[in-house]
């Protein structure tokens, strides 16, 4: 697989978790120890769940294949009806939805990063460098993460009240999307 291949397999497995990240920005404030917290979950699982796929291999390839996509939208929906149930309770004007506690952090990049899983899988079946693929997977999603949480930071001056519906409807869309696409 050349270099220019492995890109756009990693722009495309970072796209989920730079919408969450989009999320992120919208949802809790956010400076920059956190932003980089948020990019590093995501961009780090983007890393082990591939690496992970690829040593597990053929012996799981068929049932991940069959049910990733389920796994992935079942886990997002959960996170996405939890913020829908958060945005209608009493509002906490002390507190803000804080998206970067680690234990969110890890459900979130896991979640999104299953897709990265089945990837992993596939890189056994191909002519590929893989610390090449891992190290641009990586990079490419902390990037995007970066960007996408600066995003969420500027829509939010714009978005006013009930900011926490946005994140998750675009969670919850983008549950529907893993659902629909596996």
């Amino acid at each position: 697989m050349s270099f220019p291949e492995i890109l756009l397999v990693a722009i495309s497995v970072a796209l989920d978790a730079a919408i969450v990240a989009v999320g992120a920005g919208v949802l809790a404030r956010v400076g920059w120890m956190r932003t980089l917290k948020i990019a590093g979950f995501f961009g780090g699982f983007q890393v082990l769940m591939p690496f992970a796929g690829f040593l597990l291999g053929t012996g799981f390839r068929e049932p991940l294949l069959a049910y990733g996509h389920i796994i992935g939208f079942v886990l997002l929906m959960l996170v996405g009806g939890k913020m829908v149930l958060e945005a209608f309770e009493k509002e906490d004007t002390e507190h803000e939805k804080d998206i970067a506690h680690t234990k969110t952090l890890l459900f979130l990049a896991f979640a999104t990063s299953i897709d990265a899983f089945v990837v992993g899988v596939t890189f056994n079946f191909i002519d590929i460098d893989l610390l090449l693929a891992l190290t641009t997977i990586g990079v490419v999603t902390f990037l995007m993460a970066l960007l996408g949480v600066y995003i969420g930071k500027k829509g939010k001056h714009l978005l006013g009240n009930r900011v926490e519906l946005v994140g998750a409807a675009i969670i919850i869309l983008l549950a529907f999307k893993v659902l629909l696409t596996g």
